[in-house]
């Protein structure tokens, strides 16, 4: 799956789900591009090193990712997909079809951290 650029919609709808400032209080810049950037490497199994220029530094990237992880907000983003109505712009960003829910992971290592997705259990 090749994740589509965040509408303005879809930006909007994952506001109450991000960090708009950083730890020392400093603004983020171009939050809806860490976004894309997040979800492109969601949909891919490629390490976090392989991130697109496109999408910027690689470590600044993951440096978002576990902020929002830490702050427990991708598990609450997580819960808000799979809790919405079909036609909620979440959804679009995620679409779920017949297939469980997907749940991210985050490798640690030194040199090779990365974001995969791992089928989570359906709910029963």
């Amino acid at each position: 799956m090749n994740p589509s650029v965040l509408t303005p919609l879809q930006f909007h709808a994952l506001l109450p789900f991000i960090l708009p400032r950083s730890p020392a209080g400093r603004q983020i810049g171009d939050l809806r591009a860490r976004m894309n950037a997040i979800f492109h490497l969601a949909c891919t199994t490629d390490p976090w090193r392989a991130l697109p220029p496109e999408h910027g530094k690689p470590d600044t990237v993951s440096r978002y990712f576990r902020r929002l992880t830490h702050a427990g907000l991708w598990e609450r983003l997580l819960e808000a997909i799979k809790d919405h109505f079909p036609n909620h712009p979440l959804n679009e960003i995620a679409p779920s079809s017949s297939a469980p829910a997907a749940e991210p992971s985050v490798s640690e290592a030194s040199d090779s951290s990365s974001l995969s997705v791992a089928s989570a259990s359906s709910p029963p």
